[in-house]
């Protein structure tokens, strides 16, 4: 995710916000920024997910696709909505909501 940050941060974002407001139009256009930029990225990160189930750190029957949808999901709206915050730190703040809880019993 922090990898991620820095790329919507610098010059390839402006190319990644173009992608996807053209994709809006364009189905072609958007599933090739699905296959060739998304995909590959999800792909990583459902081993990283894997890898925290294996030693038991996440739930065995965790949703590897909602638990990627909600970590990634604010990171875009922070970079095409809100475009403000989006630093190495709401990284954290996000990991850590989705990952410990908003609310422990």
């Amino acid at each position: 995710m922090k990898h991620l940050v820095k790329v919507l941060r610098g010059r390839r974002g402006r190319i990644v916000a173009a992608l996807i407001g053209g994709g809006q139009s364009d189905p072609e256009l958007i599933q090739a920024f699905r296959d060739r930029f998304m995909m590959p990225r999800r792909q990583e990160a459902y081993q990283t997910l894997r890898r925290g189930i294996a030693r038991r750190e996440l739930p065995e029957d965790l949703d590897l696709d909602l638990t990627l949808d909600t970590l990634y999901g604010s990171l875009y709206m922070r970079f095409l909505i809100r475009q403000t915050g989006l630093t190495e730190d709401y990284v954290e703040e996000v990991v850590s909501l989705i990952f410990d809880g908003a609310a422990r019993e």
